[in-house]
């Protein structure tokens, strides 16, 4: 059972007309592969505790969306990535915040040029406070993947930033990987993401193509050999999302089309299900701080089968829970955010603060409307901000 931090649901009643993509269809957390709309029924989550009634707090306020909260170790803010305002190619900078939200610092962004889009994104702070991410470069409204290189500046000073590795980095089998996504400190030494590859993909026939990542492995990088081939971790099938557990010994992590969190010992390569959602559909953006663990389920999500990549998620955002990793069922928290008119609301990449206290996550509005088809149709409100949920 879940102390009383988090603002949760009552017990659990179907939200009315809600129609969301990517429920499940399958038995035993298996998904199926499509990119069609399914009804949607949010799962119980039935709780002991009481109904908390602490508001969520919205952090930000940017007029594009605010994405990829990461805590400092010592837990009095985070870094996150945010679209610069004004800015005619959707640049995006890395920048700080207290956890109780305020002003800006350590604000660090592209150089701007007028045909190209540049995103400093998957911030992660090392437990010395050495920032890692990833900056990504192509020519605005381009098709193909760009230029993406891993970058790692000191400790509060995100400025001076040097060249960790250029991407594509070389598998130990020959295998190319263009994206890192997930990008979590294992230790002081070393990082763990999911990396993989891009696809253009038609999320509707007739619709413009995207550029879709697909997963292909979970990779350890070495920080002190940038040089050196990644660890590819074996028998894991389109990752999604992955996070260090109770130790650096201890991962959890999820799969494309699958509902199942996994928790895997790196010593002996022991893997187990920590959590099965079932019909509450795709699991994802798992992460684990201060003995709990959250990630989001079901929600907006379209899947794409790939013969030869597997799977690919074109994902919106999804309902959030919230589990104690030493007992007890996952529970859903997330009530409607103050000050926004919204159907539901639906999140993407929680961040536990170090003390598992708080959730910092991209929260977004959503509309529920009634179609002649009797499918009903789930479409977004409003834009992507942070909010806090629990106190900082």
């Amino acid at each position: 059972m879940l102390p009383a931090r988090f603002p949760r649901r009552a017990p659990s009643r179907a939200l009315p007309g809600t129609l969301v993509l990517g429920a499940a269809l399958g038995l035993g957390g298996a998904l199926a592969a499509c990119g069609h709309t399914e009804p949607f029924t949010p799962p119980d989550a039935a709780s002991s505790s009481p109904f908390e009634d602490t508001q969520p707090t919205r952090l930000t306020y940017n007029v594009g969306a605010d994405l990829m909260p990461a805590w400092l170790p010592a837990g009095g803010g985070f870094f996150y990535s945010y679209e610069r305002p004004g800015s005619e190619t959707a640049d995006r900078c890395l920048s700080r915040l207290p956890a109780t939200g305020g002003t800006q610092r350590d604000v660090v962004c592209p150089r701007a040029a007028p045909d190209t889009t540049t995103i400093f994104g998957e911030p992660a702070v090392a437990p010395d406070g050495r920032l890692a991410f990833l900056r990504s470069r192509r020519l605005v409204f381009s098709k193909l993947t760009g230029e993406r290189i891993l970058m790692l500046a000191p400790a509060r000073d995100a400025r001076a930033a040097t060249v960790l590795r250029t991407l594509p980095i070389p598998g130990p089998t020959g295998r190319q990987y263009t994206t890192l996504e997930s990008l979590r400190w294992l230790d002081g030494h070393r990082l763990i993401a999911v990396g993989g590859t891009e696809q253009s993909v038609e999320p509707e026939p007739g619709a413009p193509t995207v550029l879709l990542p697909f997963g292909l492995d979970l990779l350890i990088l070495d920080v002190d050999a940038p040089g050196s081939a990644p660890q590819v971790l074996p028998d894991v099938a389109n990752p999604t999302s992955v996070t260090p557990g109770e130790s650096a010994d201890v991962i959890y992590y999820t799969q494309a089309a699958d509902a199942r969190v996994y928790r895997r010992s790196l010593a002996d390569g022991t893997t187990t299900v920590a959590y099965d959602f079932g019909p509450a559909g795709v699991a994802r953006d798992v992460h684990v701080a201060g003995g709990r663990l959250a990630v989001t389920v079901g929600g907006k999500i379209q899947l794409f089968p790939a013969a030869a990549l597997g799977a690919a998620q074109l994902d919106e955002a999804g309902f959030l829970y919230v589990a104690d990793l030493a007992g007890g069922t996952a529970e859903r928290v997330g009530p409607a955010l103050p000050g926004l008119t919204a159907d539901l609301v639906l999140y993407r990449r929680p961040a536990l603060a170090p003390s598992g206290n708080t959730i910092v996550a991209e929260a977004a509005p959503y509309r529920v409307r009634a179609t002649e088809s009797g499918i009903p149709d789930t479409s977004r409100a409003g834009g992507t901000d942070l909010w806090r949920l629990g106190e900082p």
